[in-house]
């Protein structure tokens, strides 16, 4: 396993510039697009039943090496909850490319330590991601 190439785009929001009132930074938007090389899991089959019907959205799980980000985004940089990765090697075989482009995923949580984690070192950012949103 070698992994997959993302373009991975990092939120420029910072505690600085966020509205208080309403926690949010409607003008800051993200960084220019990097290819970085993660380990994912897709989870396109995460379908829940509600009383307002089926809701079935898609979320993924990866992996990205400290030393690999921080070669590309700066020492001592970290991937945090808001960046927002593309899945490029999946975007140019969809319909209608490049009106249709590749899939957008918002990372909701990174952490480094795992479950199965047996010697408990912190080896790896693991994160979880759920389909990007524009509206």
């Amino acid at each position: 396993m070698y992994g997959q190439e993302i373009k991975f785009f990092s939120n420029l929001t910072t505690l600085s510039s966020v509205d208080t009132l309403y926690g949010e930074d409607t003008i800051s938007g993200f960084g220019e697009g990097k290819n970085l090389i993660v380990l994912l899991n897709l989870n396109n089959d995460s379908y829940l039943l509600s009383k307002f019907g089926i809701v079935a959205d898609s979320d993924l799980n990866g992996v990205i090496h400290p030393k690999m980000y921080e070669e590309i985004f700066g020492e001592g940089s970290e991937p945090k909850a808001g960046d927002v990765v593309e899945l490029t090697e999946y975007g140019s075989d969809r319909i209608h490319f490049p009106k249709r482009g590749a899939t957008v995923y918002e990372l909701t949580e990174v952490i480094d330590e795992f479950q199965i984690n047996p010697l408990g070192g912190h080896y790896l950012w693991f994160f979880k991601a759920r389909r990007y949103s524009f509206l």
